[in-house]
């Protein structure tokens, strides 16, 4: 329940102002208590009036009002009366059946009250919007009042994979081994033309994990925020063991057993680290007017959404100034270390809640008119009138947070901080419009497509107070701000009206463009405050869309294109820094386009450079109708004429691999012909009906490895889908694909393994795919995934076998070096090509008195540099059969060398 100390504070104000005196002018603190007014009265929709029809999702909905002392209108904050309200739907009789009213209100945080209107029924991708307004009915002093306001029920058009969301990092205090905490999980999907909202599929899922010994999953829970998968971790660290755990929690189809290798069908994985830590300091900040979002609900807490961090004030120092009349939300910098390991790098989190540890205080109360609350740590302040009734000395106050470690143990620890609140003038002197992205474009101007993106761009109101320096800014009240734009048969803004925040998006199927001014005014000072930015509606078509890898995680904006890269990988192929041989589960993805406008500015170095000054090339890697995919295969390449993304599963031999016949020297492969149909092989499990990396919808362009252990290529493409249907004729697709090679890891013998055999693979992955004119997969990259055909169904057997016994990790790397597979379990068949080992070993250093292709590939590249290009087919047909006599003699060698050094002496099969 939220504290109200409204009363209390203005008695004691008043009295003071009475003994003192006060006067009788507009600002006069004797005047009457300030007092709901009804012509302010409105419904707001905190998180937008569009209605996920999926029939599990809903919208808040809540009736705020100003108040009034009779002499003054327009005083904030503003009353919350969602629950005084009578409340009703109406429109047509079919779309009414689509929707109904909570049967309570609820308190939902920062948002105060709020009702739920209910999607009922799932509704097809293919159906139309369907329009329904709500009603609310207040009564007030006898009289009532009605407000009704429209509302979208739009059809789910999915985007991205389905995800799991919650925790990845959980610590434990190492000496408190009997310890254990619960973190509620949800499995999620982002959905089309509807930002920031999502599916949540939870129910229609069962959540498995690869370690029942120290994390457990329970019954699917259904509180107010939404099903949850709740899972109960225990400490698994002692003093004499602190090594980190990483878990890997996957969703499969419901009413399959966790285990059961034959039926299970994963949906979404997601790798959790448990660590030895504990929280060691604590930092209190403050967001004045916070955002829906700033807090976002996340097992069972409210952390906070570290996009708004700039706006948290106190962080750099101790005292923070708040203008009367704001809302207020606290937060809590959390930092962890590791008391037995002062060596351990340390993380931060920032929460506005931990139920039972993060408790909220402030002392003295008297600029509060609401709060702050000791669980979430939001408040409202008093208003300006209040604020002026209020002697110097009183307009301050100290907000405390405390959090507890290992609460009801010995271990037990509290730890606090506090923040200086100084309440100021709520007179706003200056108002701009900022970016919610933060992007500042250099020419001041932003854009906006009007073409196959149709995105639109969310801006925030900010104010300058009269007490505030001038480049301090905090969010404006919500309730005095308005947007327009001066073009609005191009561009319309939503909302419009009362609220800090909207979203400029193109009119649909305008033929408009140009720039357009968007303007917001501020309405709540003593005259009214403008402010105004250029938008310009570009209505270029997409002439080419290009697909970039980021770099290792010390340089992420270093991008190139690349089509070979292995996920876990630190960086991109060949860049590998010293010292760094850990195994990262991700590869982050990006995509550039080019419009028409800069056909004629575009060079080969903007290509290689999209980033560089001038560069024609636009960034869209968040934009909604981006789409990027992963599929079982390779990327094809130039080798094929219709580069693209080659698969072979299923197969019903491995002779049907489509483009097969348009893979220069494919046939070449030792073993190639030996290789039966996939369904010839008894004892192999069924191959997993997810590919072994897909893209997070947390993240996008993310791709993350599915699971622990898994072997397999996966073939990434992007593309627009610019009618929101999918991948169908006429979306602009990618001119590059990239080869995915997803390494297995599950402890550091692996890891080691496969981090090697990424490195020891590049040149051998895509040997024959880097020569001008002929990128592709090279001659090996597709028997690296023939065999990932047998070894992935295996590995992914072995990770899902959850019985809490020990992965035979010996048995597994050299079953993956030699490909006896029946070594780990009889029952597996044994790879008929050979394992990863022998590909690599064979081709590289040889195989018993026939040498290897090591001083090709270090020789290679003084062949490609040549100018003449038309040898290389030679040089791509005689790679496999390289004449081993020639050998020694490449120390020096040239192009025409590259020739002459080539004969008919194959490679043996192992």
């Amino acid at each position: 329940m939220k504290t109200n100390i409204l009363a209390l504070s203005l008695t004691l104000a008043a009295s003071l102002l009475v003994a003192c005196g006060g006067g009788g002018d507009a600002r006069s603190p004797d005047r009457p208590s300030p007092k709901l007014d009804t012509s302010s009265l409105r419904i707001d929709f905190p998180l937008g009036n569009q209605l996920a029809g999926t029939g599990s999702n809903k919208i808040p909905v809540r009736m705020l009002a100003l108040q009034t002392d009779g002499v003054e209108i327009n005083l904030g904050p503003e009353l919350n009366v969602t629950a005084d309200t009578q409340w009703s739907l109406s429109g047509a009789p079919a779309s009414l059946a689509l929707a109904s009213l909570a049967d309570e209100v609820r308190d939902a945080g920062q948002l105060r009250n709020v009702l739920d209107i209910l999607s009922t029924v799932r509704l097809a991708s293919t159906d139309t919007v369907k329009n329904l307004n709500i009603i609310g009915r207040y009564t007030f002093q006898g009289e009532e009042f009605r407000r009704e306001a429209p509302f979208t029920i739009v059809p789910p058009v999915t985007s991205g994979n389905k995800y799991i969301s919650g925790q990845t990092v959980i610590a434990f205090n190492p000496s408190n081994s009997t310890a254990s905490t619960t973190e509620n999980y949800q499995l999620l999907q982002n959905l089309q033309n509807l930002p920031g909202v999502t599916e949540n599929s939870t129910v229609n899922a069962t959540f498995c994990t690869d370690n029942n010994s120290i994390f457990t999953f329970g019954p699917t829970q259904t509180p107010d925020s939404g099903a949850v998968a709740p899972a109960t971790i225990s400490n698994p660290f002692t003093s004499s063991n602190q090594t980190q755990v990483a878990v890997t929690i996957r969703a499969i189809e419901k009413g399959v057993t966790c285990g059961d290798t034959d039926n299970e069908v994963v949906i979404a994985t997601k790798i959790v680290n448990i660590i030895p830590a504990t929280v060691s300091s604590l930092a209190v900040c403050a967001v004045a007017n916070p955002a829906t979002d700033v807090c976002g609900t996340s097992n069972n807490q409210l952390f906070f959404n570290e996009q708004y961090l700039s706006d948290c004030k106190g962080l750099d120092n101790t005292t923070v100034k708040l203008p009367a009349a704001q809302r207020l939300q606290l937060v809590a910098q959390l930092t962890y270390t590791n008391p037995q390991n002062p060596n351990q790098t340390p993380f931060t989190t920032y929460q506005c809640s931990g139920p039972g540890v993060l408790a909220w205080s402030a002392s003295p109360t008297a600029i509060f008119s609401e709060g702050p609350n000791e669980t979430d740590g939001d408040a409202s302040l008093i208003s300006q009138q209040e604020y002026e009734a209020l002697p110097v000395a009183s307009r301050t106050s100290v907000a405390t947070g405390t959090y507890t470690n290992d609460i009801g143990t010995v271990q037990e620890t509290t730890i606090s901080d506090s923040l200086n609140l100084q309440l100021v003038d709520a007179e706003v002197s200056a108002v701009t419009i900022v970016r919610n992205d933060g992007v500042t474009p250099p020419n001041g101007t932003d854009t906006i497509f009007l073409d196959v993106f149709n995105n639109g761009i969310d801006y925030t109101a900010m104010c300058t107070f009269i007490d505030f320096d001038s480049t301090e800014t905090i969010a404006c009240p919500a309730a005095f701000v308005n947007w327009e734009v001066d073009e609005p048969t191009i561009l319309n803004v939503n909302p419009a009206q009362t609220s800090n925040n909207t979203t400029v998006s193109p009119v649909k199927d305008t033929a408009g463009s140009g720039n357009v001014i968007l303007k917001a005014t501020y309405t709540g000072g003593l005259s009214n405050i403008s402010a105004t930015r250029t938008i310009n509606a570009n209505n270029d078509d997409v002439v080419e869309l290009h697909l970039y890898q980021a770099s290792n995680a010390n340089s992420p904006d270093d991008i190139s294109i690349d089509e070979f890269s292995c996920v876990g990988r630190t960086d991109l192929v060949g860049t590998l820094a010293d010292g760094e041989t850990y195994i990262r589960g991700n590869q982050q993805f990006r995509a550039f386009v080019l419009l028409e406008s800069g056909v004629n500015t575009m060079t080969p170095e903007f290509l290689a450079n999209p980033t560089a000054a001038e560069s024609p090339l636009i960034e869209v890697t968040d934009r909604e109708k981006l789409i990027f995919t992963s599929v079982p295969g390779y990327w094809s390449g130039n080798a094929s004429a219709a580069p693209s993304c080659v698969s072979s599963l299923p197969i019903p031999g491995i002779d049907a691999l489509p483009g097969a016949d348009q893979l220069p020297g494919l046939d070449q492969i030792p073993g190639f012909d030996q290789i039966p149909g996939l369904d010839q092989l008894p004892g192999l499990p069924a191959t997993s009906s997810t590919p072994a990396a897909s893209f997070s919808g947390e993240t996008k362009g993310s791709l993350e490895s599915r699971g622990l252990l898994r072997l397999s290529t996966v073939c990434v493409q992007a593309f627009i889908d610019s009618d929101s249907d999918g991948f169908t004729e006429g979306d602009v697709v990618a001119e590059e694909g990239s080869t995915v090679l997803v390494l297995p890891v599950v402890n550091d013998d692996l890891l080691t393994f496969s981090n090697d055999l990424c490195e020891t693979l590049e040149p051998v992955l895509t040997l024959g795919g880097n020569f001008p004119g002929l990128e592709g997969p090279g001659l090996v990259l597709p028997l690296v995934y023939t065999i990932s055909t047998i070894a992935d169904p295996i590995l992914s057997a072995l990770a899902t076998n959850d019985d809490g016994g020990a992965l035979p990790v010996e048995g597994i790397i050299q079953a993956l070096i030699t490909g006896n597979f029946s070594a780990i379990d009889p029952n597996f068949p044994d790879s008929p090509v050979g394992g990863l080992g022998q590909v690599t070993g064979g081709l590289i250093e040889g195989i018993a008195a026939v040498p290897g292709l090591r001083p090709v590939l270090d020789a290679l590249d003084a062949c490609v540099v040549s100018p003449l290009t038309s040898g290389l087919g030679t040089v791509l047909d005689a790679l496999l059969g390289f004449n081993p006599g020639a050998i020694a003699d490449l120390a020096n060698i040239s192009f025409d060398d590259c020739q002459s050094v080539f004969g008919e002496f194959p490679i043996p099969a192992p």
